[in-house]
Parts: C-alpha cells; structure tokens; sequence
C-alpha cells in the first residue's frame, strides 16, 4: 500500500460502502487483467474532472492508459 496520506481513509470509506449497499469488494479490481489501484483510480478520474466527466466526455481510454503507465 502507498504512502499517501488519505489512501487509508478513502479505502476504508470505499470498503464501508461497499459493505453497506451489498456489494461488498471481494477481490482485486482489475481492468483487461490488470489489478487496478482503487487509490491511484480515484486520483487520476478526479484529475480529469470526476465520474461524470470522465463518462460524458469518453475518457475512459485515456483513465485506463493512465493507470497501466503509472
């Protein structure tokens, strides 16, 4: 785990609503057969604006390079 000083709040945040809506985060998360970091994702989609940027705007290519580069 990194470093970073608000990974562990925002995971434990992230696993707890997970927890509470039922769909609790069992495994590693990966895209195309990569482990995604939940911490770096968060990072890098509000880097280019949140969620709802990132879907309008189809970003999403540009987030997954972004995470297999880093």
């Amino acid at each position: 785990m990194g470093d970073e000083p608000d990974r562990r709040k925002m995971l434990e945040r992230l696993f707890a609503f997970m927890e509470e809506r039922g769909t609790p985060i069992v495994a590693v998360p990966t895209i195309s057969k990569i482990a995604v970091d939940l911490f770096r994702l968060y990072l890098i989609v509000k880097d280019f604006g949140g969620m709802v940027e990132v879907c309008v705007a189809h970003v999403s290519v540009c987030v997954k390079c972004h995470i297999t580069l880093q």
